[in-house]
């Protein structure tokens, strides 16, 4: 099976796979069909580590029956999970296992896939040197199968990488190739790649008619093959090729057709691509104010997918933008912006450089020693041949030549060694900053000790997914009134820990500065601070808080709740039902027309349990099936602790955590507040 970026069957029948694996009766092979589709097309693109588990269930069962082809299915599976966590040198380790049971058992479909998925990583890596060479083995081995479609996809891949060179000549030979055999194919999606690449390379040329001749049959092909993505990147390479021959009108119909459609097809990246495209058109034609609009648009929707390359540029050009419509804080701002991205671009390419030079380190010196052993032997051989002072002469060469290339190892090395330190040291920095921040963040948490004298039957389990959280409790008392409330701010790591911090402030603003007593009017005034707090911001914020606030009378038992999107779970004692108060659907933030936060009262027993939470528990994957662990178990769960106290409740929830998430990653930060009343 090969390795490629399109998306799983979504009519596949997970439970009907899940039933087929399970069924002892089963023939081995369709055990094995099962297991393999469930990983790929079941879970690979939703959930990687879920997939991984299961290709691991299938390698396991096929080694234990001697099913090669199959141990070769399921190590290929594990090995697109390493390459959509972007860890391409785990990737390359199992697709090299592939390649040497392939070549165990002669399966030469299966030699020239592993071929061809090395070359992509090593591509991925920036590689291009033994990408090209695995590329060729794989095109080799496909054209003695006379697998023509095979071979086409690796003409094609050796086309791109030498695009990628600038090799344009190189490039457009091996894209006319492939494009030769798809209409042979008849493979018209083949087809309709091979005329966007071979026009993308005309461009490149500054052959333009003949770049829009190509792209003009991509467009055509697509459409009656009724492919929406490929239309898309058509009508997005037409407008560029327009904008740069200066027909600036047609070209603005060109990008706003490619807008639309990927507004369709939720295609962020392409419609930030477009906005920033005509906002650089919009600058071409002197349009300072739409050229601020669309690349504002197109800064947004870079930053929400993390586009660092894209938003590089976007800030650059916003910068130019405001210095010409006469901004010069809002134009040194954007140029700050575009230093800082830089600057953090140049240090990524050193940490690749110094990981990509560690990865082929050892196949290089190993290259070197190889070449200096045949070196050796051939001067020794003609040495025996000549005088003792021949011999002497080609043996002192022989040691120069090692010498000097021992010297050069060790330069080679030494270099290493310092781009090393370099990234060590900046990593280091980068994590003594989160480090500050945490002990930023754990100023605002009240200590659990002083929880527990106020609330004595309670607990917190609180477990950030990174060092620092966007999860955070809250507690303060006034009088015989104990307010809490637990917290979940947009995004984990460092971006949600700060968030945490302003919101958290805000809510001890609003209870001691403001005066507020009522939690819905707390939440009120929390989200004017909050929203006055982003809006102040150069940049367009969404950024939030969902919460679940408290306020228990102690004297009287009455609790006065209020909640952003989050809920409160009250079991009252005896019973085995949770009574859900649902929250107000409006986060803390800044919101379209804004609405007051909804107050309830409920009067409380001795006994009785209350349950305030992130989103973090129920939606982590984990189980047998790597599925959510969701809001119906989370229910169960909890009734089924209710004759434990709130000590034990909180063991069991981290154990059950624990036990449910198993090897997969964390997916969010998760924090779980209970209260019983005594």
């Amino acid at each position: 099976m090969v390795f490629s970026l399109t998306k799983p069957n979504a009519q596949v029948n997970l439970d009907s796979l899940w039933s087929i694996w399970n069924d002892t009766l089963q023939e081995d092979t369709n055990r094995l069909n099962a297991i393999e589709k469930l990983a790929w097309d079941g879970y690979l693109y939703s959930n990687p580590d879920s997939a991984y588990l299961l290709a691991q269930l299938e390698y396991d069962f096929a080694l234990s029956n001697n099913h090669k082809k199959n141990m070769t299915n399921a190590l290929n599976t594990q090995a697109a999970t390493f390459y959509l966590h972007g860890d391409y040198k785990k990737a390359i380790t199992y697709y090299e296992k592939i390649l040497s049971i392939s070549k165990e058992i002669d399966y030469r479909k299966g030699i020239a896939s592993s071929c061809n998925n090395l070359g992509i990583m090593y591509k991925s890596q920036g590689n291009n040197e033994q990408a090209i060479s695995y590329y060729s083995k794989s095109l080799k081995i496909r054209e003695s199968m006379n697998d023509k479609k095979g071979v086409a996809g690796s003409l094609n891949n050796i086309g791109l990488i030498y695009m990628s060179q600038g090799n344009l000549e190189q490039a457009l030979a091996y894209f006319l190739n492939c494009l030769e055999i798809s209409l042979i194919l008849e493979d018209k999606r083949l087809q309709e790649s091979c005329y966007t690449n071979i026009g993308i390379v005309f461009q490149r040329q500054k052959n333009y008619d003949e770049s829009y001749t190509y792209f003009e049959k991509s467009l055509n092909l697509s459409k009656e093959i009724n492919d929406l993505r490929g239309i898309e990147k058509s009508y997005f390479q037409i407008g560029l090729l327009l904008r740069l021959e200066r027909n600036f009108e047609d070209a603005i119909q060109y990008f706003e057709n490619s807008i639309e459609i990927a507004k369709k097809l939720n295609d962020k990246e392409s419609l930030a691509q477009a906005y920033q495209q005509l906002g650089y058109l919009k600058l071409d034609l002197l349009d300072y104010k739409n050229a601020k609009k669309y690349l504002l648009k197109a800064q947004l929707i870079f930053k929400e997918i993390s586009a660092i390359k894209s938003l590089e540029s976007t800030y650059l050009y916003l910068s130019i933008t405001y210095e010409k419509l006469g901004n010069s804080n809002e134009a040194l701002e954007n140029y700050k912006q575009f230093v800082t991205i830089k600057d953090s671009l140049s240090k990524m390419d050193a940490k690749k450089q110094v990981y990509k030079f560690d990865l082929d380190k050892e196949y290089e010196l190993k290259k070197q020693a190889d070449s200096l052993n045949f070196e050796n032997k051939i001067q020794l051989q003609m040495a025996e041949t000549k005088t003792e002072k021949q011999r002497r002469n080609g043996l002192l060469l022989i040691s120069l030549t090692v010498l000097v290339s021992l010297v050069l190892v060790f330069i080679q090395l030494k270099k290493v060694k310092e781009a090393k330190e370099i990234v060590e040291e900046k990593k280091q920095e980068i994590t003594d900053s989160i480090n500050y921040a945490k002990r930023l963040q754990q100023g605002i948490l009240v200590p659990f000790d002083l929880v527990q004298n106020w609330l004595n039957e309670s607990f917190i389990y609180f477990n950030p997914k990174d060092i620092v959280s966007g999860d955070f409790y809250w507690i303060e008392k006034v009088d015989s009134k104990i307010y809490f409330a637990v917290a979940d701010c947009t995004g984990h790591g460092v971006p949600g820990a700060l968030v945490s911090i302003i919101c958290s402030n805000a809510l001890s603003k609003s209870l001691y500065e403001h005066n507020k007593k009522e939690p819905a009017i707390i939440l009120d005034s929390t989200r004017e601070i909050v929203a006055e707090s982003f809006s102040r911001s150069k940049s367009d914020i969404r950024d939030g808080m969902d919460i679940s606030l408290c306020c228990l009378n102690t004297q009287t038992n009455q609790l006065k709740w209020a909640g952003a999107m989050n809920p409160l779970w009250v079991i009252r004692k005896g019973d085995e039902l949770i009574e859900e108060i649902k929250p107000t659907s409006q986060p803390i933030g800044i919101v379209e027309s804004p609405k007051k936060y909804t107050q309830h009262e409920l009067k409380l027993n001795i006994g009785d349990t209350i349950y305030l939470f992130s989103d973090g528990f129920q939606d982590q994957f984990g189980g047998v099936k790597g599925k959510k662990y969701m809001k119906k178990n989370m229910r169960n769960f909890l009734i089924s602790m209710q004759h434990q106290n709130m000590n034990e409740q909180k063991s069991s929830i981290s154990a059950e955590y624990k036990k449910w998430k198993g090897n997969l990653e964390q997916i969010d930060d998760v924090c779980v507040m209970g209260v019983r009343i005594t």
